[in-house]
């Protein structure tokens, strides 16, 4: 007869099944959160509407006139006249006034606006927990931020490091003195490379304002720029545009591939080296 102790214990295909992972229980946090902010937003909505259905309810006033009379050797005589009015507030022109408003539709329209409504704000506290941008209700379908890929990150590495400008600066001699890149002294990853985006930033808005470019113009602009005055040629400038793009999705929370990672830190090192250098000869004087 077996142990009672191996009868109760349970397999690993078991304690896998009755074990939510932690990405289920983030899942249900959000589905929870979700719920409540929806539940929240559809009731205050029916509060805006039964407010909005007894402010437009016509209000009745009633009025009594008394009129008497008097004439010689004859009794006074009394008449009453009673009479009624009905008045109701103004319309409102707005759209949520037309329609929450009385008679600007009948009650089902008002009740699915508020449970769009309410519907909506709760995908977005859901979408936001997540960090998941993407949206599909029936055949509408709004995608999710697009993942950082590995060949995206080696068309920009590929771009910047075999740059004609970028190479020459490189074969130039000794680095000058330059500020030390900020991301390798950052352990976490992600933040590490929201880093990388906020120095190359830096240094290239310091680049355009050291060659006479007005600091503050666009930051996808200055790549341009910079190749249009001479500064750096059409590859580098693509690259660094591109470099900066990725940043920006990295930043707005995108996901990125392993071996992206790594691609981007490469390129990031030579861009922020060639625009230090650059930015240094031009305030030497050597830079158009």
């Amino acid at each position: 007869m077996a142990d009672s102790s191996e009868m109760l214990a349970p397999t690993a295909d078991q304690v896998t099944t009755a074990t939510p992972s932690v990405e289920l229980l983030r899942r249900r946090r959000a589905s929870r959160a979700a719920a409540v902010v929806a539940v929240v937003v559809l009731l205050l909505a029916l509060v805006l509407i039964a407010r909005a259905e007894n402010e437009n309810t016509p209000s009745t006033k009633q009025t009594t006139i008394t009129e008497s009379s008097n004439s010689a050797g004859k009794a006074g005589t009394v008449k009453e006249t009673k009479s009624t009015e009905v008045t109701s507030r103004g319309t409102d022109a707005s759209f949520l006034g037309r329609t929450l408003g009385s008679g600007a539709g009948p009650i089902l329209l008002q009740l699915l606006v508020a449970a769009a409504v309410a519907f909506a704000a709760g995908a977005f506290v859901q979408r936001v927990w997540l960090g998941e941008y993407g949206i599909t209700v029936g055949p509408v379908s709004l995608p999710a931020l697009a993942a950082v890929t590995n060949e995206a990150a080696t068309e920009v590495e590929e771009l910047i490091r075999e740059s004609p400008e970028v190479l020459a600066l490189a074969q130039g001699g000794p680095r000058g003195p330059q500020p030390y890149p900020q991301f390798y002294s950052i352990d976490d990853p992600q933040l590490s490379l929201v880093s990388i985006r906020i120095e190359l930033e830096e240094r290239l808005r310091d680049l355009a304002e050291s060659v006479g470019l007005d600091r503050d113009i666009a930051l996808l602009k200055i790549p341009a720029r910079l190749s249009k005055e001479g500064v750096l040629d059409t590859q580098a400038a693509r690259g660094l545009r591109q470099l900066v793009e990725l940043g920006d999705r990295i930043v707005a929370g995108a996901q990125v591939e392993p071996q992206a990672d790594e691609r981007i830190r490469h390129a990031a090192d030579v861009a922020l080296y060639a625009l230090g250098e650059l930015r240094r000869r031009a305030m030497e004087g050597r830079v158009p």
